[in-house]
């Protein structure tokens, strides 16, 4: 439930940094991203232990909307957005985070 919820937030962001011009957007937009990635890590760290299914299909969802925001031309709140998540889940388990990272 979770993921769907942050799944149609990532979507809204990316459509609304596709019509944005304005570098104050951008930069709320960006902020909102790192939220989102900060949520994501924390979930993951949650489920890691208990759920190795649902921790990957979380990764592979992290990667699929980093993708996709670049896909629509939104790198740098994809950086963002990535920058957190990886950041966040460093300060929670930084071997995952290393893996992730390669």
């Amino acid at each position: 439930m979770k993921s769907s919820i942050i799944i149609a937030m990532l979507l809204l962001l990316a459509s609304a940094v596709a019509s944005c011009s304005g570098s104050e957007e951008q930069r709320r937009e960006s902020h909102m991203a790192e939220d989102i990635g900060r949520k994501q890590a924390i979930e993951l760290a949650g489920v890691i232990a208990s759920d190795t299914l649902g921790a990957e299909l979380l990764i592979i969802d992290v990667r699929a909307r980093e993708a996709e925001l670049r896909r629509r031309g939104a790198g740098k709140v994809a950086d963002s957005y990535i920058g957190a998540f990886l950041n966040t889940l460093d300060s929670i388990n930084p071997g995952l985070a290393a893996e992730l990272q390669r």
